[in-house]
């Protein structure tokens, strides 16, 4: 594919956040795909009306016809016309909407030009009233001089004038895919259009950013040095510190010789002036902290650098994008916008060195996975005809083979996994398509778009989002109850979602079995009139886990006893059960009596993304990482994995009251369970690292010594179990997370909770180059690739469907 990608260039050029966006991209497009990219700069200097009126002209002149995808991001490149055409927002001409003066007037005063205002006014979208638009300006500019104060910039026709241009290049009618590279972009007032659906990608850096290099004893900030960067009072709550460090500013801009003004007398700050590119990795990760505080940012690469390179980042409530990756007391400080507050951060930043260092690692790992790699796999995808907000239609989907065809719904979406119940989803669909094929149907977030994903032969998923309706019914419930349920009124609220029910009335039109992942979505099957057979995978015996785990209340108690009438439906309208554990298929029996056929399908590995690290490599990965990290190399490291789910929310803060009292383990805490202790108050050998990619879960398997699963409720197999197991590592659980799990040889270590910090213990005083923990790792991960592979898995559960339900 030929991609066309259009950047104005300031003049004078200057080469800042914007520049560097999009020669990322197609850098990454020329150099690692197929497709061939070409960046197209038009000089666009806009110190005056007539030059910015000029530009958009240049601009919708522009013929990109040799191009089959154009990409634009910041005006007025959203004015060139092509039939496929998507905008990757930055921002718009801001001095002429969010940041226009509160004193101007908004509307035009001058009487001798009411007739062109009026005209304006009545500017629709479409793109055949460019013209219209320019008439308006040349005809004021010849009846009146370019001199005349009509024209003064900023001002009210010039915002008039811009708007209507803005209007017809960014319409629905025009544009086929409107994404923001954050969303304080997309909910600025006026940015998009009304009808247009907004996705959020946040654009990466083109730095090949390196990870704790070890000490640098100074705080850096990088920026334009302008007033919107608010160097200046970044450098007055500097100032206020004592601390005996540098403060490290590199950058050029207009208000260079007033911020050293600012400055002088301090020895601790420097300036570094034009820093190149190429040294600009060593300089994040050897920082302390970055603090950048500019307001209301649209993103901010800075940001995202500095995290990428593991360090920390200071910023402030109101800068905008940064606030969207930084979390106070998870990867750094949001503090509000004052020298006071901003001298504390950076005070703690300093003399707490292992604080932000694990406020780094928490940063490095959320970003993971915000790379050019996923960000141009989502911009290049499959996009919709021009008036459409969907990206599927029926000719869309994948040809029929000669295959039973199974249509799975879910509550969540499965591509891209990180819990346990979307790894399953995902594992599972794509083994089971070697045999079938598997599409899912699934409800995804309220605020993406409709989407259409096949990563495999046989295997699809469309993803729906919720309506507004049905998202604010979720979280209404999840208030009244306490915790969030958007499971059980995922499905009690589809009458909300009618798009989902559409496509499940479709979908089933070329299907042969429906698969309810979870009992939530039996529901749906009423309201759409389906009459298939029904393949029940349960994760759980739900109704126990959530009689366990929900808090005590009339809402909570109501949930339960719904969750226990879903779950009696799913399992009267079932073929074939799929329960996770053999515990799991008698318990079912004995809540609800008789059942029908049950298999058991434990969850799996993914044993080819988790590669067996022997005991001598692991050893030296864990003191080479400790290294990285400033840490002590006689520390070991345990993991836990685990998402927002209320078992896991109790073991993870059992595994803080451990850490309180056992320095010689470093705790790394990941998934989405992180998000609940934000802002708490933990022990520093505890490291929060919350949602990661696959290639950072890969690392810390390799490096970890043990894998913790302190669970004291639950149902089904412990998926997280079978990944330490895979990965070489000595699981600790107790005995409910062993659910599934055969242990006559000894592959893991079991311990009640009562008991499990003196088994911890014992387990860190031998390494893993004993030979009696070398054998024990070889035989778990036969085990695993034996019985526990997600391919063997989904084999045994195809025969099943096809003996029961085929």
């Amino acid at each position: 594919m030929k991609i066309g990608v259009i950047a104005p260039a300031p003049v004078p050029y200057g080469r800042g956040g914007y520049e560097r966006h999009w020669s990322g991209f197609v850098n990454h497009v020329n150099n690692e795909t197929s497709h061939q990219a070409e960046l197209i700069k038009i000089p666009f200097p806009e110190t005056n009306l007539h030059e910015v009126m000029d530009g958009y002209r240049k601009h919708v002149a522009l013929d990109l016809s040799g191009f089959e995808i154009v990409f634009s991001g910041k005006y007025p490149g959203w004015m060139v016309e092509h039939p496929n055409h998507h905008v990757y927002m930055s921002h718009v001409l801001r001095g002429l909407y969010d940041t226009y003066p509160s004193s101007f007037p908004l509307e035009v005063g001058d009487p001798s030009s009411v007739d062109l205002v009026e005209r304006l006014d009545r500017v629709g979208n479409d793109r055949s009233e460019i013209d219209a638009v320019f008439a308006i300006y040349d005809e004021a500019l010849a009846r009146l001089g370019p001199n005349h104060p009509l024209f003064g910039y900023p001002g009210p026709f010039a915002r008039k004038l811009v708007h209507s241009l803005d209007r017809i290049g960014l319409s629905t009618k025009a544009i086929r895919r409107h994404t923001a590279v954050a969303q304080v972009v997309a909910d600025r007032p006026g940015y998009f259009p009304a009808d247009a659906a907004v996705n959020i990608i946040h654009p990466p850096t083109d730095l090949p950013l390196v990870v704790g290099t070890g000490p640098g004893g100074y705080l850096f900030s990088i920026s334009r040095l302008d007033k919107p960067k608010r160097l200046d009072l970044l450098i007055e709550a500097f100032m206020e510190t004592d601390v005996e460090v540098e403060f490290r500013i590199a950058g050029s801009g207009p208000e260079d010789e007033a911020l050293k003004a600012l400055a002088k007398g301090d020895r601790r700050i420097v300036f570094l002036g034009f820093v190149p590119d190429k040294q600009l990795p060593d300089l994040y990760a050897s920082a302390i902290a970055v603090p950048f505080i500019p307001k209301d940012e649209d993103f901010g690469l800075i940001t995202l650098e500095a995290l990428q390179s593991s360090t920390p980042v200071i910023t402030t409530t109101d800068s905008g994008g940064p606030t969207e990756v930084v979390e106070d007391g998870l990867n750094g400080w949001v503090v509000e916008p004052t020298t006071s507050a901003l001298a504390t951060a950076m005070t703690e930043a300093c003399q707490r060195p292992d604080r932000s260092r694990s406020l780094g690692l928490a940063g490095l790992g959320r970003l993971a996975d915000v790379n050019w790699g996923v960000a141009t796999r989502l911009l290049v995808r499959p996009s919709p005809a021009a008036s459409q907000r969907v990206t599927k239609q029926t000719s869309q989907l994948p040809p029929r083979r000669n295959k039973p065809q199974l249509l799975a719904l879910n509550t969540f979406t499965a591509h891209d996994p990180r819990g346990g119940g979307q790894l399953r989803a995902f594992h599972l669909g794509r083994g089971l398509a070697k045999h079938f094929d598997v599409h899912l149907l699934s409800l995804a977030e309220s605020h993406v778009p409709l989407s259409v994903t096949t990563s495999s032969p046989g295997f699809t998923e469309t993803a729906v989002p919720r309506s507004q309706e049905h998202a604010v019914f979720e979280g209404e419930m999840g208030a009244k109850i306490g915790i969030p349920v958007n499971d059980i009124y995922g499905g009690l609220g589809l009458h909300l979602s009618p798009e989902y029910l559409r496509q499940l009335r479709e979908l089933t039109a070329t299907s042969d079995a429906i698969i309810l992942s979870h009992p939530y979505m039996e529901p749906a099957l009423g309201l759409a009139g389906v009459e298939l057979p029904v393949i029940y995978d349960a994760y759980n015996v739900e109704a126990r886990l959530k009689d366990s785990m929900f808090p005590p209340g009339h809402e909570a108690d109501r949930a339960v006893q719904e969750t226990r009438n879903l779950e009696a439906a799913t399992l009267d309208r079932a073929s074939l059960v799929g329960a996770c554990s053999a515990e799991d298929a008698m318990m079912f029996g004995a809540v609800y009596g008789e059942t029908p056929p049950i298999a058991v399908v434990p969850n799996g590995a993914d044993i080819e993304a988790i590669p067996f690290v022997d005991g001598p490599t692991r050893i030296a990965n864990r003191r080479r990482w400790l290294k990285s990290m400033q840490a002590s190399p006689e520390q070991r490291v345990g993991i836990f994995l685990a998402s927002w789910h209320q078992p896991n929310l109790d073991a993870a803060a059992a595994l803080h009251e451990i850490a309180a009292s056992d320095s010689r383990l470093l705790f790394l805490m990941v998934g989405s369970h992180c998000d609940y202790f934000r802002g708490k108050t933990l022990p520093d050998n505890v490291v929060q690292l919350g949602l990661i990619g696959a290639a950072t879960k890969r690392a810390l398997l390799a490096v970890a010594d043990i894998g913790l699963n302190p669970m004291e409720t639950g149902s089904g197999t412990n998926l997280k179990m079978v990944e330490y197991l895979a990965s070489g590592m000595v699981p600790l659980t107790t005995p409910i997370g062993a659910r599934g799990l055969p242990n006559a040889e000894g592959l893991f270590a079991v311990a009640e909770m009562d008991d499990f910090a003196a088994e911890l213990t014992r387990i860190v005083e031998v390494d893993h180059d004993d030979a009696s923990r070398v054998a024990q790792a070889s035989r778990a991960r036969k085990l695993v690739e034996d019985r526990f592979s997600w391919p063997k898995i989904a084999a045994n559960f195809a025969r099943r469907i096809e003996e029961v339900v085929f």
